[in-house]
């Protein structure tokens, strides 16, 4: 027993702080028949839900590649309609549900909010990534969100040590906006902010980490963007492995997406260990990631296919205002989000990014 109260406080942090259940709703917690999502995890939310009175109801089918687009089940589409809240609970390298465009749609048209973990085990759902306080969280995203529209224009420019150098603008109508939950979708715990650039979209990414491998690439990939789409991939083996996987999809080339990472405490020798950065190790504060593929809301990026990769390390900023400066995020310094913090512990200690 004392091994699930552990779990608790993490759990209640994604019932409550993230899928704001409530009494007499009825959730329904879908999971994949991997065996990766710890049955103790998968407990504790459970329980979560039952403590605000929710009727939770748990589903178990088929993995289905959501970043290939793989068809999903009509009856998980039905179960998830007559659901008020929907929580997935799918091995990582399937977590990302709204990277799967029939799903985003879906998502879409019956207005439910939908919850992601990716933390599949204990020690990930009693860490202070899970359990970091959701009202600071919140802060730490409105604050980002502000900071970036305070500039004198919506320019972004990207870099990193590794050799990228990417120059775009942002329309501010997905993670710089919508920061606040109860959204859509969203991972928990969360921690990125994540947005599709708006043209003109030019210069070169370097993935130093990337979906599908794990920890760090034997040979940076890199991409050279122009125009919203990737011409050129350069690199050893995970490079030509990427590069036919575009190749496969229609549109499988469009450069979809760059998102920050601003959690300080998304532990980054856990996200190492599996083939799926983009849960983990791109919520890590002074991170970045990219994708080619789709997004889903655009109706001009349609491809089924959503891939991932990025870097630990970065500077951005927008309109001339840094919000990540060689891989410090700066919004952690912000005087008003070290008071709220100091509501909570010590804010050296709470907003200081862990190993």
């Amino acid at each position: 027993m004392d091994e699930i109260l552990d779990l608790m406080p993490g759990a209640r942090n994604c019932v409550r702080g993230y899928a704001f259940i409530e009494e007499g709703q009825k959730v329904l917690l879908w999971l994949d028949r991997t065996g990766k999502m710890d049955p103790l995890v998968v407990r504790a939310i459970a329980l979560a839900c039952e403590e605000v009175g929710a009727e939770t109801h748990i589903l178990s089918s088929h993995v289905n590649v959501n970043r290939l687009g793989e068809p999903i089940s009509p009856l998980v589409f039905s179960a998830m309609e007559a659901a008020d809240v929907l929580i997935t609970a799918l091995e990582l390298e399937n977590a990302a549900t709204v990277d799967n465009l029939a799903f985003a749609h879906f998502l879409k048209r019956i207005g439910k909010p939908c919850v992601a973990l990716i933390c599949p085990t204990p020690a990930l759902l009693a860490s202070p990534w899970a359990q970091f306080p959701t009202e600071l969280l919140w802060s730490i995203f409105q604050k980002t969100a502000e900071r970036a529209q305070a500039g004198k224009d919506d320019t972004f420019h990207l870099t990193a040590p590794n050799g990228t150098d990417l120059r775009g603008r942002l329309s501010f109508q997905s993670g710089f906006k919508t920061n606040q939950p109860p959204r859509g979708w969203m991972f928990f715990p969360s921690g990125d902010m994540a947005e599709h650039p708006e043209s003109p979209v030019n210069g070169t990414v370097v993935f130093d980490q990337m979906e599908g491998f794990m920890g760090h690439l034997k040979e940076p990939v890199r991409l050279t963007v122009e125009d919203h789409w990737v011409t050129r991939v350069e690199g050893g083996k995970e490079a030509k492995w990427l590069e036919h996987l575009m190749d496969r999809f229609e549109k499988g080339r469009y450069f979809c997406e760059v998102a920050i990472g601003v959690h300080p405490k998304a532990p980054v020798p856990e996200g190492l260990q599996n083939r799926a950065p983009d849960t983990i190790l791109f919520r890590r504060a002074g991170s970045y990631h990219a994708a080619v593929g789709n997004w889903a809301w655009i109706p001009e990026a349609d491809s089924l296919l959503h891939w991932d990769g990025g870097c630990l390390d970065c500077t951005f900023s927008v309109g001339g205002e840094t919000l990540i400066d060689s891989g410090h995020c700066t919004i952690l310094d912000d005087p008003e989000i070290r008071e709220l913090a100091s509501r909570f512990g010590n804010p050296d200690e709470l907003l200081g990014r862990d190993p």
